[in-house]
């Protein structure tokens, strides 16, 4: 599933369905959190559950820095997750942080750590270890350039700006990176989904019961 932080959200939908050797991945574009509304954070936050009971990866394209609005919304799931588990999936949150020029890992990964650390100190009345929950790893961070450049043409007296080489390269390392996650879980770890039906009975159910869950748990801040 791919988390965005642009736009409203108002649907959850399968995006696509792609196939990479014997594996049918199903793609689930949330389309944007962090609504301005104020049913939006409900919202919000009943789409970050989903994500994290259904998904085998939650892609998190955020513009920016790891900020303390998602690290709430990641951490607010957690009670629900822990509630609702049906299963011994353990999503692994791949971070993808768009726009970045300084494209040194090593700050990010400080930032990650004390992302991770504070989930586990706010979660702490839980009991749960986040290791246990989910995935949240430095090799997890993906930092990528703007997709264009931009430059003053000095002979016009004009900027100009055109699509660049480097994002394009990225985004295919992104999908090895992608790739090869799904294949250590679905192939070593046999947490595959094991047909359609099943997948729509399981995200049904999910949905289902995050609803009758309730407000609020999903108003609850670790």
């Amino acid at each position: 599933m791919i988390l965005k932080n642009v736009r409203c959200l108002y649907f959850n939908y399968v995006l696509g369905i792609a196939h990479y050797k014997d594996v049918t991945i199903v793609i689930l574009d949330t389309e944007g959190l962090f609504s301005l509304e104020e049913s939006g954070s409900i919202f919000d936050n009943q789409i970050i559950t989903m994500a994290i009971l259904s998904s085998h990866i939650v892609l998190i394209n955020h513009k920016g820095e790891l900020s303390s609005n998602l690290e709430g919304l990641i951490g607010m799931s957690l009670y629900p997750k822990l509630q609702l588990q049906n299963s011994s999936l353990k999503p692994k949150l791949l971070f993808v942080l768009r726009g970045q020029m300084d494209r040194n890992k090593k700050i990010f990964c400080e930032q990650l750590t004390q992302f991770k650390h504070n989930l586990q100190t706010s979660s702490g009345f839980l009991k749960v270890s986040i290791d246990d929950e989910l995935e949240i790893k430095h090799e997890n961070i993906v930092l990528l350039p703007s997709a264009f450049s931009e430059d003053i043409n000095s002979d016009l007296n004009i900027q100009q700006r055109w699509r660049n080489q480097t994002f394009p390269i990225m985004i295919n390392e992104l999908r090895l990176n992608i790739f090869d996650g799904l294949n250590e879980q679905i192939i070593k770890q046999n947490h595959g989904y094991k047909d359609f039906d099943y997948l729509y009975n399981k995200l049904t159910n999910n949905w289902k019961s995050i609803d009758e869950l309730g407000q609020g748990s999903l108003m609850c801040k670790i």
